[in-house]
């Protein structure tokens, strides 16, 4: 048990770790907005940080999100035909 206790960081849960009421909580989402998100908009505001391009590939406009980083094999414009050349398509 002493163990467990050493590896926990009272100060370092104190900081991830917010108490108040609820008018302190208006009060932060009033400064902050942010705070409102939940994990999936966090997640969204995290690929869309890094940017995106556009691209045509069969005549169809898309979307290359930079935070996704390009195979070797996709290194220029993706096309289904370099992406998969075993399929007659």
């Amino acid at each position: 048990m002493q163990l467990l206790g050493e590896l926990q960081d009272r100060e370092q849960f104190q900081q991830l770790n917010w108490r108040g009421s609820f008018a302190d909580y208006l009060e932060l989402v009033a400064s902050k907005p942010q705070v409102t998100r939940n994990a999936f908009q966090r997640i969204y505001d995290m690929i869309m940080s890094y940017g995106t391009e556009e691209f045509i590939d069969a005549k169809k406009r898309l979307i290359r999100y930079k935070f996704f980083p390009m195979s070797p094999s996709t290194a220029t414009t993706p096309s289904s035909a370099s992406r998969f050349p075993s399929c007659a398509w």
